[in-house]
Order: C-alpha cells, then structure tokens, then sequence
C-alpha cells in the first residue's frame, strides 16, 4: 500500500472519530439540559396548579 493511501486511510480515520466526539458532545449537552429543564418544569407545573386551585377557593391542596 503507498504511502499516501495509508495517510489517506488514517486521515479519514481521524475524522471519523472526530465526528464521533462531537456527536457524543452534542448528545451530553442534551441529556444535561434535559436533566435540569425537566424537574424544573414539573415544579413549575405544580406551582401553577396550587394558585390556580387557591384563586378558585381550594385551600388545601393535596392533602
């Protein structure tokens, strides 16, 4: 196999594997949004659901 070939074939590999990385990047900044954005959203939810439930008259909630 030439020289140039094998540079070719191990260029190729190296991004490849760079692609790889970002990718995998990519993927952790999602699950860290969406392991912060979710309960926050759950809490918010919730929160909304109590003043709604206390403007309506409903003191007590959940109990």
């Amino acid at each position: 196999m030439p020289i140039a070939a094998m540079d070719r074939a191990c260029l190729r590999l190296q991004e490849t594997v760079m692609d790889m990385s970002r990718e995998l990047i990519a993927y952790a900044i999602i699950g860290v949004v969406a392991l912060i954005v979710i309960p926050w959203a759950i809490v918010a939810y919730r929160r909304r659901q109590r003043r709604r439930l206390r403007q309506r008259g409903i003191k007590r909630y959940g109990h």
